[in-house]
C-alpha cells in the first residue's frame, strides 16, 4: 500500500520522516494542475511504498521505496540535496563568463550565434556555439564550457562559398559557409546569416590587401575521402532504399545521387557518408518500374538500378519526392548510356503515363 508522510525536521535541521498515514483519495472540483503543482513545489510531497511480490502465497521480493518530491528551494530548506545544488550553482556561476576571445589590438568585426561541424575521432555533428570575427582570427567558441571549436587565422583562409547543405530528418536545406584554409581540409559552418558572414570575411580580407577565391565544395569533400569520385556528370537529390541492417528493416534516406564517368554513387546527405557505390562496369542495367514501397507511400515510380556489387546481385531502388517519373526515366537513360557497350542491352521498362 503507498502511503504519504509529513515534512519534519530534527534538531539539526535535516528532514526527518514523520508518520506514515495510508493515502485517502479525496475529490477536489475546483482544484487544477495549477494548484497540484504549485502545493507539490511549495510544500513537497514524500511517498512511500512496500512492494511485495509472492509466488503461489510464498513472499519472493520486496521492496520498499521512498520518494521525496518538491521544488528545488523545499528541498533545500529542509536540507535534501544541499550539496548537489551547491556544485551545481558553484559551476555554473564559473562558466557563466567565458573569456574574451580577443587579443591585445584585436577588433572585433562581427558576432552570431552558428555551428560548427566537427568530423574528428570519428565523430561527426554539427557543434553549437558562437562565431566570432575579428581583423585577425575567425573562430567558432562554446559559451558553456571556455572550448574552441573552430579557430583559423584570417590571413590563411584561401577561399570561401556558400553550399546548401540537408537539414536532419526533413526535405529542408540550410545554407553552409565552407572555409579552405591554406592547408588542411576545409571548415564548414552554419550562422544566422551566413551571406552576411561571407561578405564580412571577404571585407576583412580585402582590408589586408587579399582577394578570397569564390569556390564550391567538391564531390570528394562532400562524400568524404573514400569515394575519390571525379567528373560528376549528373547531380541530383534523390531518395534511396537503404539495405536492411542489423537493427532496422529496409529504410528511405534522403541524399544525393550522382553520375560519373566511372561510378554511380548515393551520399547520405545527414552525414555525408557515401552508402551506395558501384563501378559502371559493376552494373548491369537501369530502369524505370512501378513498385509499391509501403502501405503509407502507396505506388511509385522507382529507379531500379542493377549491378553486380552486392553478394546476392540485389537491385538499388531509387526514387524522387514528389514523384518524378520522366526524371526518373532520364536518370535511366543517362546511366544507360553511360554503360560500356556490351552492357547496354538492358531494355528500358516503359513508364507508366509517359
Amino acid at each position: 500500500m503507498a502511503a504519504i508522510s509529513s515534512w519534519g525536521t530534527d534538531a539539526d535541521g535535516t528532514l526527518a520522516w514523520g508518520d506514515c498515514l495510508p493515502v485517502e483519495p479525496v475529490l477536489h472540483r475546483r482544484a487544477t494542475l495549477v494548484d497540484l503543482l504549485d502545493r507539490v513545489l511549495d510544500r513537497g510531497v514524500v511517498l512511500q511504498a512496500d512492494v511485495v511480490i509472492t509466488l503461489a502465497g510464498v513472499p519472493l521480493v520486496g521492496a520498499s521505496l521512498r520518494l521525496a518530491l518538491a521544488g528545488m528551494e523545499t528541498m533545500t530548506r529542509y536540507g535534501v540535496l544541499t550539496d548537489w545544488d551547491q556544485r551545481i550553482r558553484q559551476a555554473a556561476q564559473g562558466t557563466a563568463t567565458v573569456a574574451s576571445p580577443l587579443a591585445a589590438g584585436e577588433s572585433l568585426l562581427m558576432t552570431m550565434p552558428g555551428s560548427y561541424w566537427h568530423s574528428r575521432d570519428n565523430w561527426k555533428a554539427w557543434r553549437p556555439g558562437t562565431i566570432y570575427l575579428t581583423d585577425r582570427h575567425l573562430l567558432v567558441l562554446r559559451k558553456n564550457q571556455p572550448e574552441a571549436l573552430l579557430e583559423v587565422a584570417l590571413g590563411d583562409i584561401q577561399a570561401l562559398g556558400l553550399h546548401h547543405g540537408a537539414l536532419a530528418g526533413t526535405d529542408s536545406e540550410l545554407p553552409e559557409l565552407w572555409l579552405w584554409p591554406a592547408t588542411g581540409e576545409p571548415a564548414r559552418l552554419r550562422a544566422r546569416d551566413p551571406e552576411a558572414l561571407k561578405q564580412a570575411l571577404a571585407a576583412a580580407a580585402s582590408q589586408q590587401g587579399r582577394v578570397l577565391t569564390e569556390s564550391h565544395p567538391s564531390f570528394t569533400e562532400l562524400a568524404g575521402p573514400a569515394a575519390e569520385v571525379t567528373d560528376v556528370v549528373v547531380d541530383e537529390v534523390m531518395w534511396y532504399r537503404v539495405p536492411a541492417g542489423r537493427a532496422l528493416g529496409p529504410t528511405w534516406r534522403r541524399g544525393r545521387l550522382l553520375l560519373t564517368t566511372d561510378r554511380l554513387c548515393w551520399v547520405y546527405s545527414f552525414d555525408d557518408r557515401v552508402l551506395f557505390e558501384a563501378r559502371l562496369a559493376d552494373l548491369t542495367g537501369a530502369a524505370v518500374e512501378v513498385r509499391d514501397l509501403d502501405g503509407l507511400v502507396g505506388r511509385r515510380p522507382v529507379l531500379v538500378v542493377s549491378h553486380n556489387g552486392s553478394a546476392h546481385h540485389d537491385a538499388a531502388l531509387f526514387c524522387t519526392a514528389p514523384p518524378d517519373a520522366e526524371a526518373l526515366a532520364a536518370w535511366a537513360e543517362a546511366i544507360r548510356s553511360a554503360l560500356p557497350e556490351p552492357q547496354r542491352t538492358s531494355p528500358a521498362v516503359p513508364v507508366p503515363g509517359a
